[in-house]
This record gives C-alpha cells, structure tokens and sequence, in this order.
C-alpha cells in the first residue's frame, strides 16, 4: 500500500495505494511498513529519501492504537481509550540511518498490540513533525506470537487524559483534562498530522480547550505525551459529527513541519466564531 504525501511546501496531501505500505510527502521521507503485524511478533520499519527530500535525525516512531477488536470495524469511532494498548513514542536512535544511502531500519522486536488492534504509524524526523507521513488504519494479525509483551489491558484508560465527549461535533468546544503534559498531538489516519496548543496547569490537572474545526465525518486520534518521559495515551478514535457554525474564524487546528505552523488546509477546516 503506497500513500503519497506530495505537496508544495507546507500543505499535505495524501493520494495513491499499491501493495506494500509506504508513506511520501514533500521535502520529507518515504517510510514502510511491514505487510502485516502480529502480536508480540517482530516489526521492522524502514525510510528513505531522494537527493531532492530532505531527511535527518533524530528520528521518531509512534505507533498509536486507535480501536480495539471489539468494534464493529477499523474505523468505528468514540469508543474511547477502554481496553486499548498503550502508544508506543520511540526516538530511534541515529546508528539506524546511513547517510550515504539516506535510508534507515528500525526493528521492534516484540510488537506490544494485541490481535485484532487497530492503530496507525507515525515517523518523524529532525525536519518536523509527520514528515514520514501518518498511516491509515492498521490491524494487528489474528495469529500471535506469545502475549508476555503485552501491557496491563487497562494501562491506557488508567493514564489522566479524558476527554469531555466522545462524539464531538463540528464548532464544538472539546474539552481535554489531562495530567501534566509535553504535547497533544493528532493524526487523520491516511492523513494529516496536527499539534494542538496545550492549555494551562491548574494544580497538577492541565485543561485544554479546542474549537473543533475540521469537517463532520472527519475521524482522529489524540496522542497525550504526559511530562514524563513514557506517560502516554489515546484517545482511541473520534469521528466529528455535524454541527452549527458561523463566521469566518481562523480556529485552531494546525500541522507542524519543518518548524513551521500552518493552518490545516481549507478542505478539512469549517469557519467557527463560537462553540455550538
């Protein structure tokens, strides 16, 4: 399966699909994906780039768990983080790129999701944020290879990071409560990736508010990286659902790359002066 991320600078894009899994995107890399996963079998990931991208270290693998085999399908959304394995956020370290052949390999030795996961990657690298691309939705193969890599089955419902609704609406305000934190991120599987701006610290519990501004029927995950190192957690995925807007607002939805802020491109942003 090959998705091309392969925009002018700054907007991402995703177009294409053929056998195995790659991810391209403009001034970045193309990463691959093994054809399948199997629970705490081996996972090898590799990258790569032309003279023409630019790519470097450090390098930066998220492997985000987005819907457990009890939904109804890959892409069912709002059934929240319950029973979902923890997100795996890894700098890999820089011994696994050659520059020479500008082209690195990472291997997972023991894949910590369980059969029948679903969940998307990310590679990041010293150029920004998802300049590797973002994965659409994959699952982890019915066959597994022992279960001793596995986390504790309610890790990541037990790390503070809740969300006010499930099923947010288009120019709703959604409201993150979660313990101290680094960053929250976000991804559109097959998509974009997005940062949002952190709220303040009251006590030990951070609020962050987001005006939803992108389409109905958009679905998301939010990855929360916790101020300590290795505190991490999903949201599990989200699909906005149609609502009220009005105005012409910027709201607040951006993509990072190459140090850079940009709003999401205009086809996946709704104006919102207000929640609704």
């Amino acid at each position: 399966m090959v998705l091309t991320h392969n925009l002018p600078y700054k907007l991402f894009f995703i177009f294409g699909l053929v056998s195995n899994y790659y991810v391209n995107q403009a001034r970045a890399f193309t990463t691959t994906l093994p054809s399948s996963a199997t629970q705490c079998g081996s996972y090898t990931v590799t990258w790569s780039a032309t003279e023409s991208q630019s790519i470097g270290p450090p390098f930066k693998l998220s492997i985000i768990p987005v819907n457990g085999p009890q939904a109804s399908s890959a892409d069912a959304g709002g059934l929240g983080p319950a029973g979902l394995s923890l997100p795996i956020v890894t700098t890999i370290p820089d011994t696994a790129f050659n520059a020479a052949t500008m082209s690195g390999s990472f291997k997972i030795d023991a894949f910590p999701l369980r059969s029948g996961e679903r969940f998307i990657v990310v590679m990041d690298d010293g150029f920004g944020l998802g300049t590797g691309g973002v994965s659409s939705i994959q699952t982890v193969s019915s066959t597994a290879q022992g279960s001793g890599c596995l986390p504790d089955q309610n890790a990541n419902s037990n790390v503070p990071f809740t969300l006010s609704t499930l099923t947010p609406t288009t120019c709703q305000a959604l409201t993150i409560t979660s313990g101290p934190v680094k960053a929250i991120r976000g991804f559109i599987p097959g998509g974009k990736p997005f940062s949002l701006d952190v709220g303040t610290a009251g006590g030990i519990s951070v609020t962050t508010e987001w005006t939803i501004d992108v389409a109905a029927s958009t679905s998301f995950v939010l990855l929360y990286e916790g101020s300590t190192a290795g505190v991490l957690a999903s949201s599990g995925l989200i699909t906005v659902g149609s609502g009220s807007c009005s105005g012409n607002g910027t709201g607040s939805l951006s993509t990072t790359s190459g140090g850079n802020s940009n709003v999401i491109p205009s086809m996946a942003r709704v104006p919102c002066s207000s929640a609704s």
